[in-house]
């Protein structure tokens, strides 16, 4: 069994889940914003962290070791439908971060990152997910 991680101590914001490669430097570049990073290197261990209930957004690679980007969204769409995900892509995949939102992801970004374009993302996706737990329930009416 995997060791935990710990959230980043950067922050005491809106929790997030870093899941890949790109754990290490999604956590330096979110420091100064209102998150609050948890890295998790393996994507095997995301699924047990969302568990816990204490993460509200999840940034992922699509390229990872033992289960792919977009495995991962559809477990988290499946068992965690108010948690955003957002997935990061290649450099010119942009063909991949649009099947990724046809899955259910919430947002996308391209490598190479930039803290601007990340954190922008992250606050769409949480807003989106945000409206749809909150629109939940309520019947669809069609006017005609």
């Amino acid at each position: 069994m995997r060791k935990v991680s710990q959230p980043h101590k950067g922050n005491s914001g809106t929790p997030i889940l870093v899941v890949g490669s790109s754990a290490k430097s999604g956590l330096s570049m979110l420091d100064g914003y209102e998150f609050s990073a948890t890295p998790c290197p393996y994507p095997g261990g995301a699924l047990e962290m969302l568990s816990q209930g204490r993460h509200q957004v999840v940034l992922c690679d699509l390229e990872m070791p033992g289960m792919s980007g977009m495995v991962l969204v559809n477990s988290v769409r499946a068992g965690f439908p108010d948690v955003a995900v957002v997935v990061v892509t290649p450099p010119g995949k942009l063909r991949h971060g649009v099947l990724a939102m046809i899955a259910g992801a919430s947002g996308y970004v391209q490598k190479p990152l930039q803290p601007e374009t990340v954190v922008a993302s992250l606050r769409r996706a949480l807003k989106r997910k945000q409206f749809e737990s909150a629109m939940r329930g309520y019947p669809l009416k069609m006017v005609y």
